[in-house]
């Protein structure tokens, strides 16, 4: 898997230095461990139809998936469902190719830092659900961004070699006062969900991840609160928040295009 290079820009802001983040673009989770096989039946791989991996998505419709809107372009996409092992073949895999890309209008307009970074993909025919490829709920904003994780396939450190199984770490949701205090007042807007490792050891989205899923288990109901968009590119870190773009913002724009 060939690693995309990226460029880390320091700008004055407001009488500090402000990161002005890179985006992650290979599905990679740096730290965390290996989930269980079928623990997230929504994740979905994002590959060229060569078979590379470069990016995550979310399966919220039979025939729809979620992801970051910097992720697409007009390529060819094949969304992979069922998948654990990209060494194995599992027989739980389902390879559809993408028939539709609806990026927002509006991504990278405005305020803020890559706002409205999301984008829908219509698969040619619709996924067969089973215990291996399953929806997700998505996040209305009335629940509470408790017990949440991340996954995706997964990375070390921000320069090793990448891990062949999907992995999953424990983060915690930050307010945006308190992801503006190290981002800065500009680039962290309400339309986004700040995140930090849970655990002692720290666990961060990295140099990919873009699209793939931030879900929350705040009443034994998984429910997807966000979709990876920008970070730091040393990770992981304790510091720099992860930034998600938080789905309850975008639930019309979402319900509007699924057609």
């Amino acid at each position: 898997m060939i690693l995309t290079a990226l460029l880390l820009a320091l700008v004055a802001a407001t009488g500090f230095a402000e990161v002005v983040p890179e985006h992650f673009y290979q599905g990679r989770i740096v730290g965390g461990s290996e989930a269980s096989p079928g623990q997230y039946p929504w994740q979905v791989s994002l590959q060229s139809t060569s078979g590379s991996h470069f990016c995550g998505g979310v399966l919220i419709d039979p025939q729809w998936v979620l992801t970051a809107a910097h992720c697409v372009g007009t390529s060819s996409i094949v969304a992979v469902l069922g998948e654990h092992n990209f060494d194995q073949n599992e027989g739980t895999e389902q390879k559809i190719a993408v028939s539709v890309i609806k990026k927002h209008e509006n991504y990278n307009v405005g305020a803020g830092t890559y706002p409205n970074d999301i984008a829908l993909l219509k698969l040619a025919t619709k996924a067969v659900l089973n215990s291996r490829v399953a929806l997700v709920d998505m996040a209305s904003g009335g629940e509470s961004a408790t017990g949440c994780y991340i996954s995706g396939w997964g990375k070390f450190t921000s320069t090793s070699g990448v891990s062949r199984v999907l992995k999953h770490a424990p983060m915690t949701a930050i307010t945006k006062s308190q992801c503006q205090s190290v981002w800065g007042t500009s680039s962290v807007l309400d339309s986004h969900i700040c995140i930090l490792s849970s655990s002692s050891d720290p666990a961060s989205a990295c140099n990919g991840d873009s699209g793939g899923p931030l879900v929350c288990n705040p009443s034994g109901k998984w429910i997807l609160a966000g979709v990876t968009s920008w970070g730091h590119s040393s990770c992981p870190t304790s510091t720099y928040p992860n930034v998600y773009t938080r789905i309850s913002s975008f639930r019309t724009w979402i319900s509007t295009n699924m057609v």
